[in-house]
């Protein structure tokens, strides 16, 4: 059940974050709109060419949008995408209703109803439009059609017993997917109105008013909106998944219960036949032991998924996040021109401020995950492996110390390489760091280089990388060498078989990544008691190139 709560807290704040950026974009386009009309008569408004266009390609831009106009103070659409419409009243809308009554200063937010403009049913976010004496002149509309935001959350619900409604605050409901069933609008008295009135987000179970159905609802509300979107989860579905994951360790516990059941009264009916029974114990603890490491394994299997699947959302959540802040950035640009072609200067510098703060809000981003992920841009030139093991040698001497011997074996007409210098003799230092900490009292360090070119019938298993000419770096040490299990962990991150104090884990995470980045690739053999030796692959840069390549370009898609 905590699994579950976390689960709908975690799965509401990614959908209430989504649905705040693109309300956000309705507003700004909402006013951007009221200022291309602000102070025009409405004869010159429904004559305005330009402003027809202006709305049809914001319709056209923006697939949330399905409708954008302006209506005078009869309840009459003077203006949308589709242009004039004489005669198309909505002055018993309730959104019309409530800005000419001053029920509402501000947004509003109407109920869901089939559109005039619009064959699609969605819910209008409307603003009033006042004339020079500040008294009500009118409203200016956008259509949203709900099926964008229930596509957005289909992602949300893996099956069935899974639900997604936003709700005004009044218990009015815009949307819900599934959608069967839905009401027009939840009791006042209810589980959810009584505790959005409580608090402005929380989790709570309760049984629906709707269905009659309990679940875990996770709600919060949509920035200052009077707009409350909830995440709930049936709670027979938890009990069902429970159950269903809990079944076969049953099965087994009560059928390795029987077993030793049956060997004890073996044992205390026939004590001759101890030697059997001990066998037939050890064979049992043999089961036991294999369906412990098959546990491991389906757990470690598990914390796997659950990493990627985090690393999903995350990603989900940026693309989504960037895909809105440039959805505003658009709109401003677009009003921005609209704005210059019509010589309102004071309106350009208002979308100008509008979209730098949007930008402002994406640097920021980009500069969190940089910050997170600590990576920063390689500076590349041509270099070579023995010009860089030359300078460095003397500095791999100190740090290995005299009882190390360091041997160097370079080839003649080394290929030169493209990547980062600086990076290249961090990793020279760090490889020599390694050997050294593998040669206890005393050894020799190799340093060799050589010519390679690969061709597809030399490949094997180990070759991650294409045909073509590298450059060969390999650093070898007659030290201890490293186990198979050791050998297979030697890139993961924070892993060191070095004592508390004497070692990070990232040293060779660091040379991996390096070598990754410049489109290389990396071995390790190593034989316990014999000693290890790295291989480093890395791309001949061509003679004939004179400007280097761009790495960050030509790494694949789905590179780290």
């Amino acid at each position: 059940m905590r699994e579950t709560e976390n689960t709908a807290q975690r799965s509401v704040i990614a959908l209430q974050e989504h649905a705040a950026n693109v309300l956000e974009t309705h507003i700004l386009i909402l006013h951007q709109v009221a200022a291309l009309a602000d102070q025009q008569p409405w004869h010159e408004i429904a004559s305005d060419i330009r402003l027809e266009r202006t709305l049809a390609q914001l319709v056209n831009k923006f697939p949330q949008l399905s409708a954008v106009g302006l209506v005078d103070g009869a309840g009459q659409i003077q203006m949308s995408n589709h242009g004039r419409q004489p005669g198309v009243s909505i002055a018993e809308r309730e959104y019309f209703t409530a800005h000419k009554n001053r029920i509402v200063q501000g947004i509003f937010f109407s109920e869901p109803e089939p559109g005039r403009l619009a064959s699609e049913s969605g819910f209008t976010i409307s603003i009033p439009k006042h004339d020079a004496k500040g008294q009500f002149d009118g409203i200016v509309f956008v259509s949203v059609p709900v099926r964008y935001f229930t596509e957005f959350w289909r992602q949300f619900v893996p099956s069935e017993g899974y639900l997604v409604p936003m709700v005004r605050g009044d218990g009015m409901l815009l949307t819900r997917y599934p959608a069967a069933n839905n009401p027009a609008k939840l009791d006042v008295n209810g589980p959810f109105l009584s505790h959005i009135r409580k608090s402005s987000h929380g989790i709570y179970t309760a049984i629906s008013q709707v269905d009659q159905v309990e679940r875990i609802n996770a709600y919060a509300q949509v920035k200052d909106y009077p707009l409350f979107i909830s995440y709930s989860i049936e709670r027979k579905v938890v009990w069902n998944k429970w159950r269903a994951d809990m079944l076969p360790g049953l099965l087994i516990t009560v059928f390795m219960t029987m077993a030793l059941i049956g060997l004890w009264g073996l044992v205390a009916r026939r004590v001759q036949l101890q030697h059997i029974a001990l066998t037939r114990w050890q064979n049992t603890a043999s089961v036991l032991e294999s369906e412990i490491r098959r546990r491991e394994r389906a757990e470690a299997a598990l914390r796997q998924g659950q990493k990627m699947e985090a690393l999903g959302q995350l990603a989900g959540g940026i693309a989504h996040d960037f895909n809105n802040l440039l959805s505003g950035v658009i709109g401003n640009l677009e009003m921005m021109r609209v704005h210059l072609e019509q010589g309102r200067l004071d309106a350009v510098s208002r979308s100008m401020n509008a979209a730098q703060s949007i930008a402002g809000t994406a640097t920021a981003i980009t500069r969190r995950l940089l910050m997170f992920s600590r990576r920063e841009v390689p500076t590349v030139s041509r270099t070579n492996f023995n010009d860089r093991i030359i300078i460095m040698q003397p500095l791999i001497a100190n740090a290995v110390g005299v009882r190390i011997a360091v041997r160097t074996e370079l080839a003649e007409d080394l290929w030169d390489i493209s990547c980062d210098p600086n990076q290249l003799d961090t990793l020279l230092l760090n490889l020599a760091i390694n050997a050294r900490d593998a040669m206890a009292h005393s050894g020799v360090l190799s340093l060799e280089t050589e010519n390679v070119e690969l061709r597809p019938a030399e490949f094997d298993e180990h070759h991650t990388i294409a045909a073509g000419q590298y450059a060969v770096l390999r650093v070898i040490d007659t030290g201890t060498g490293m186990s198979p299990e050791t050998l297979s962990r030697a890139f993961d991150p924070f892993f060191t078989t070095k004592p508390a104090g004497q070692g990070t884990g990232l040293g060779l995470p660091m040379v991996y990544a390096f070598v990754k980045e410049s489109l290389g690739d990396i071995r390790i053999d190593s034989t316990q008691g014999v000693g290890t030796t790295v291989t480093i692959f890395l791309p001949r840069c061509p003679l004939a190139d004179k400007q280097l390549p761009d790495l960050k370009k030509a790494l694949p898609r789905d590179q780290p």
